[in-house]
């Protein structure tokens, strides 16, 4: 009997009477990976009911105009439902673009097909509690529609809300963000452009937003919307209309029974029971990278492998939310980290955890188990994917060889990584002592060593602003000059002597990427050597005062330029409030009006 019922990890309510309604799988969430989920549940002969809070399926892939595929592997039910969609367009009179599917034309083959499958789908649903049987099993929903509250009982939920809603409400562990600030990677509004007689999809990355604070997206989505509108349009650069859909990258992610990192998958590390793989680069779309943590930075910044795309394994675990029974997620909320998650937001992806989630829920309800307790044999067979687990090693060159001819070449990522993972240093020590660019390519593959011949290098590429960039496959908005990079890793080497040349390279604010990089070097310095804390404190602190001028991030697709000077006021009064050092930034912040944003990170930051 279910009784109780849980908002945000609390009891509301007890429910006395029997719920309306009784399924097997209950989908949260009727876009890319919970249409599939719906659609597949369904065909599996399982009641399924769907809870859609828009009015169409598929999500950011249909009402948000993303109607393309990046990377991905191209395997499952939702390659089906593709090919469907094409076979619609012919002769339909819909206008597609190269390479896309029609969003109009997919909602409706979604649609039909979860209806034709026995599904039922309740369109403009917004979950607002879980129905528990005990402390740790969900047992059904809550939500409301426009005639009112309704609630269903199911032996399994699918929580595929893209934000973790479900999760969140039954009261399980979730993380969210960057560690530094908290910050989840940039959203995009989507848009439709008449211009030079045919209409064009643009995109434009507005910056940072917290999908679960409503207000904040409300803000957002006013400001950006209204950058878009001129005052006046000429008839062939007029704005047609604006995606149905909010294109957030990233939201809350679960604590999983197994959780993936970035570092497991580029060090090769083995991940027990795969379900889904995914195939895409380390997508981030955020440019201050040095934020970002240790593993983003030495793999896309010191090793330039930001367009290396990787094989990611999905395991089991990562759909489980770890403590909680009668529940799987499917999406972009997977047990994964922070700098995971920019990868398996691929559609491809997100739309196969849909799969492996309905086929996982499948087999639990038709073996009256939990589904830890599913041979996962039987779940790899329904599944029957392609294994990938050799893909990565190929990114590693093969000996000492061909390390020491990419060290040399213009293009010297795969060198660095390969000489990184080779953990060998005695070659790499002789190529300091040569002229050109393999100095600078040897000293990064010691640095990731850690291994302190580099110094020297790193610090003359830094005090002279060495401006060489690296060639790489593809032309990544993400390189960094070789001064910028050995900045960074001056800081990750603790290296006490470069303080004066950083606090130069911090005040002269040469670029984002020299700014962010020094004041990551000069905090990182300070943590490990407290006898210069007050020293590099009065650095900081003069760099971020009120006449400091702006310090500007364009994001993808965007002419909008982020000051992201307040981001750093704030991070850095956090910081030297931890050193015990005093300092007037606050009185700084204090009277600067502050963005949602920023009010939340300084919430985080304690104040």
């Amino acid at each position: 009997m279910i009784r109780s019922v849980i908002s945000g990890g609390k009891l509301l309510r007890t429910v006395r009477d029997d719920p309306e309604e009784e399924y097997d799988v209950i989908v949260a969430g009727g876009g890319t990976a919970g249409a599939i989920a719906a659609l597949v549940a369904a065909s599996h002969g399982l009641r399924t009911l769907v809870l859609e809070k828009s009015s169409c399926c598929g999500g950011i892939g249909t009402g948000g105009l993303v109607s393309n595929y990046y990377y991905g592997i191209r395997h499952g039910t939702h390659t089906e439902i593709d090919e469907s969609v094409r076979e619609r367009e012919r002769n339909s009179g819909y206008l597609v673009r190269p390479n896309c599917f029609s969003p109009e034309l997919k909602k409706i083959e979604l649609e039909q097909r979860i209806l034709q499958a026995g599904g039922i789908i309740r369109f403009e649903a917004v979950v607002d509690a879980v129905l528990m049987r005990d402390d740790t099993t969900v047992g059904g929903l809550s939500w409301h529609e426009a005639d009112g509250a309704h609630s269903a009982r199911c032996r399994y939920v699918i929580d595929a809300t893209a934000d973790a809603q479900v999760v969140f409400l039954a009261g399980g562990a979730f993380r969210f963000g960057r560690d530094s600030d908290g910050l989840a990677q940039t959203y995009t509004l989507n848009y439709s452009r008449l211009r030079n007689g045919g209409r064009q999809i643009n995109y434009g990355d507005g910056g940072y937003v917290n999908p679960s604070d409503s207000g904040e997206v409300t803000d957002e989505i006013l400001h950006q919307s209204a950058l878009l509108w001129k005052e006046r349009f000429t008839p062939e650069d007029r704005i047609d209309f604006l995606s149905d859909h909010f294109c957030v990258r990233e939201g809350r992610r679960i604590v999983g029974e197994t959780n993936v990192t970035l570092h497991d998958v580029i060090h090769g590390m083995k991940v027990p029971e795969t379900v889904a793989w995914e195939r895409s680069n380390c997508d981030t779309h955020s440019l201050d990278l040095g934020f970002e943590d240790d593993t983003m930075m030495l793999w896309c910044v010191a090793a330039m492998q930001w367009g290396t795309v990787l094989h990611i394994p999905v395991p089991r675990g990562a759909l489980i939310p770890k403590g909680l029974r009668g529940i799987l997620v499917a999406g972009r909320m997977l047990a994964v980290d922070h700098d995971l998650s920019q990868a398996v937001r691929m559609k491809d992806c997100m739309q196969f955890t849909g799969e492996a989630a309905a086929v996982m829920a499948s087999l639990a309800v038709r073996m009256r188990r939990d589904v830890r307790d599913v041979p996962y044999e039987r779940i790899a067979a329904e599944l029957a994917w392609q294994d990938f687990s050799g893909e990565n090693g190929k990114i590693l060159l093969k000996n000492q060889c061909e390390i020491v001819e990419g060290l040399r070449s213009p293009s010297p990522g795969r060198a660095i990584w390969s000489a990184y993972r080779r953990g060998e240093s005695g070659y790499l020590e002789a190529l300091l002592r040569e002229s050109g660019a393999v100095r600078a390519h040897a000293a990064f593959a010691l640095a990731l060593l850690r291994h302190p011949s580099c110094l020297g290098v790193l610090r003359e590429l830094a005090e002279r602003r060495d401006a060489t960039l690296p060639e790489t496959p593809r032309n990544e908005p993400h390189r960094q000059e070789y001064g910028a990079i050995a900045v960074y890793l001056l800081g990750f080497l603790h290296d006490r002597t470069s303080v004066g040349i950083l606090s130069g390279i911090l005040r002269e604010r040469r670029s984002e990427s020299y700014a962010v990089n020094a004041w990551n070097a000069l905090t990182r310095i300070g943590e490990h050597a407290p006898e210069l804390r007050a020293g590099i404190g009065k650095v900081l602190e003069s760099s971020m005062l009120e006449d400091a001028p702006p310090l500007f991030i364009r994001c993808f697709g965007s002419d909008r330029p982020l000051d992201i000077l307040n981001r750093m006021r704030i991070l850095t009064a956090a910081k030297l409030d931890r050193w015990g050092i005093p300092h007037a930034i606050h009185a700084v912040l204090d009277r600067t009006e502050l963005t949602a944003v920023e009010k939340n990170i300084l919430r985080r930051c304690g104040r």
